[in-house]
């Protein structure tokens, strides 16, 4: 498999983030200080899909799968669950429930999944 995926990934993700987060703040649902988390979550995976960009090394796409764990238990919490069941009651928190799902669970589940088929199919699972 092509391990320019797993920056793609990563790139997708930021995205989806960085657009769920301007939709927070523009719809003025979260405090400052949520936004200002938001951009550091994004530089850091936008670093480390840049690193991986450049530097094919087993340690960083591994890197990757540990902040997708992170990134879907820190979203299956309550305050996350229950933005979802609001979704449809204004147009940015529902913008925000579709880049959560993707940013936060889609693209994350999808870069775990490729790494593990790809670590059994080389027999890198040790």
């Amino acid at each position: 498999m092509n391990n320019k995926v797993y920056p793609a990934l990563l790139i997708l993700s930021a995205a989806s983030l960085s657009i769920g987060g301007y939709s927070l703040y523009a719809g003025k649902l979260v405090p400052v200080m949520l936004t200002y988390l938001t951009i550091f979550a994004v530089a850091i995976i936008l670093v480390l899909s840049i690193l991986m960009i450049f530097y094919e090394n087993r340690n960083l796409m591994i890197i990757g799968v540990i902040l997708a764990v992170i990134s879907i238990i820190t979203s299956s919490n309550s305050s996350h669950i229950s933005a979802l069941a609001s979704f449809g009651t204004s147009t940015y928190l529902s913008v925000a429930d579709v880049t959560m799902i993707t940013g936060f669970f889609l693209f994350p589940i999808i870069y775990i999944i490729l790494f593990t088929m790809n670590s059994l199919r080389k027999g890198d699972m040790n």
